[in-house]
């Protein structure tokens, strides 16, 4: 199972991905271009290769 971390506002966010189906809190208040990432990410893309996309710093732990 994969994690991704968001850091937003000094708080840390953990979305889980499975089966690189997104399971997204509503209450996380996702902008477009960053739910783009986390379907890249859980798609099996590194997000330096889709890192002209973020407006905040999103990164992946395993």
């Amino acid at each position: 199972m994969r994690y991704l971390t968001m850091q937003y506002k000094n708080k840390a966010k953990h979305i889980n991905i499975r089966d690189g189906i997104l399971l997204l809190a509503k209450k996380f208040d996702l902008t477009l271009s960053e739910k783009k990432v986390i379907y890249y990410v859980a798609a099996g893309l590194s997000v330096k290769s889709c890192s002209n996309l973020l407006d905040r710093n999103i990164k992946t732990i395993s």
